[in-house]
């Protein structure tokens, strides 16, 4: 039977950075854990004779419990605990090597280096545009995104509108940049403009 199962299964593999862990099938752990954890846990086996005990009672009284004994766990929680603390501490391990290792890179040097690049491109592809220009692109593209009346709108405050106005408003004005794609993947609740 043992066989088996372990042929429908999979070897778990987490990988992280350059740091890779393999979780092998911990059957025979599983089954080792459940039937020593039986033997002792105490704790849980008091918990689960006394709630039992109560259930019983209930029941002795011709009542109906609403409720239903939970059993009691059979898991050695210490030794988990021993496993999990052995997993972080070779993850923290690994952290602090990649720390050590990336002391000479200058982060600060790096994050300016890419906002300026991100600062020239951007100016790059913005259009100069007259105020009048610029105020016809933009009820244009509220009534292209569905907000009525975009003249009037135009002039109103973002608190005289409602939270899917905001939205279509949110959505005309990424389409100022002509992108050639637009994905909403709906990150707020009830969007509801056709583009």
């Amino acid at each position: 039977m043992k066989e088996a199962v372990l042929t429908c299964l999979d070897p778990l593999e987490l990988v992280k950075d350059s740091l890779t862990h393999t979780f092998g099938t911990s059957l025979d752990t599983a089954c080792e854990r459940y039937f020593e954890g039986a033997k002792r846990n105490d704790k849980e086996e008091r918990r689960f004779s006394k709630e039992t005990r109560k259930h019983e009672n209930i029941k002795k009284r011709g009542k109906v419990p609403e409720w239903e004994v939970i059993p009691a766990s059979y898991i050695d929680v210490q030794a988990a605990r021993e496993d999990i603390r052995a997993l972080i501490l070779e993850v923290a391990e690994h952290f602090e090597a990649q720390v050590q290792s990336n002391r000479s890179v200058d982060f600060s040097k790096r994050t300016l280096d890419i906002i300026d690049y991100l600062k020239e491109n951007a100016q790059a592809s913005v259009a100069k545009l007259t105020k009048a220009v610029a105020k016809e692109k933009a009820i244009k593209l509220m009534e292209s995104v569905g907000i009525d009346n975009p003249r009037v709108r135009f002039r109103q405050y973002p608190f005289e509108f409602s939270g899917g106005m905001r939205q279509r408003i949110v959505i005309a004005i990424a389409l100022t940049a002509d992108p050639d794609i637009l994905i909403c993947d709906e990150p707020t609740t009830a969007l509801d403009v056709t583009i």
